[in-house]
């Protein structure tokens, strides 16, 4: 699998474009691509799905005063949950694994969400956190 060297560094340019689903929102790839893909791409599509829903912490959640961060916008959610309720079924468990250690490796186990609504705003928008 190839790995980009920074979090921040999108690989959605390495797929085809019918690895893309026609929903809206973050980046979900389609099922039918998916089942067929090469491996590598499978991967590059696992990653990019959390990528697009999840991101570490450090950049917008406050760390309490002993310590440890204080997951108000929700979370922590862990890569090892999360990819395979997602891919599980649908591709190799050994395939999710690894896409697991490599997001546990680059950054941790304890993500918190990109996109959360606003229970005081009048309308339904979501914001984006900001990752750094």
């Amino acid at each position: 699998m190839s790995r980009p060297d920074r979090l921040d560094e999108s690989e959605l340019w390495n797929l085809p474009a019918e690895a893309h689903s026609d929903s809206d929102g973050p980046f979900d790839p389609d099922h039918g691509w998916m089942e067929s893909a090469p491996i590598d791409e499978q991967c590059i599509a696992m990653r990019e799905w959390f990528l697009a829903r999840y991101c570490d912490p450090a950049g917008e959640t406050p760390v309490g005063r002993y310590g440890g961060y204080i997951f108000v916008n929700g979370g922590p959610y862990d890569p090892a949950v999360e990819i395979p309720k997602r891919f599980a079924g649908l591709l190799d468990d050994a395939l999710i694994q690894a896409v697991v250690n490599a997001l546990h490796f680059s950054g941790g186990d304890q993500w918190v969400p990109i996109h959360h609504t606003l229970e005081d705003q009048d309308d339904d928008q979501d914001e984006l956190v900001r990752c750094a």
